[in-house]
């Protein structure tokens, strides 16, 4: 009876093997003829499919790093200094029982007393109030 028992071992699936290419950023190379992707650091063969996906990963990436970059671009173009400056001034205007104090001669004034602004360039300290 053990003469009768035939193993067929025309293919074997082996699970414990490790990637062939184990390089951190593969540099692909194509085969044309043989229809075969290697990484030119390695000389492994890698699987069509795999590299297309990270290929495509890079590229999703790159893209997400041209967003960020883009935006971070407009909120530069759209910082205002003096906005915060006119935004702390509005905020003191909401509270409405209180009054600007002239830092030159420490009284107080209403908020619609202010008529007009001057160049700094021009602003003298020994300026009266």
């Amino acid at each position: 009876m053990e003469n009768k028992i035939i193993n067929i071992n025309t293919l074997i699936i082996n699970r414990r093997r490790e990637k062939n290419c184990k390089c951190a950023i593969p540099c692909y190379e194509i085969d044309i003829k043989n229809h075969l992707v290697y990484c030119q650091n390695c000389m492994a063969v890698i699987e069509p499919f795999e590299a297309l996906i990270q290929i495509a990963r890079y590229f999703e990436e790159i893209n997400d790093s041209i967003e960020d970059a883009k935006s971070y671009r407009n909120e530069l173009m759209n910082y205002k200094p003096y906005l915060r400056e006119a935004k702390r001034y509005e905020q003191m205007m909401k509270q409405k029982e209180m009054l600007p104090i002239c830092p030159k001669c420490s009284q107080l004034f209403n908020w619609n007393e202010l008529v007009s602004m001057g160049n700094k360039k021009f602003y003298k300290e020994e300026g009266k109030c």
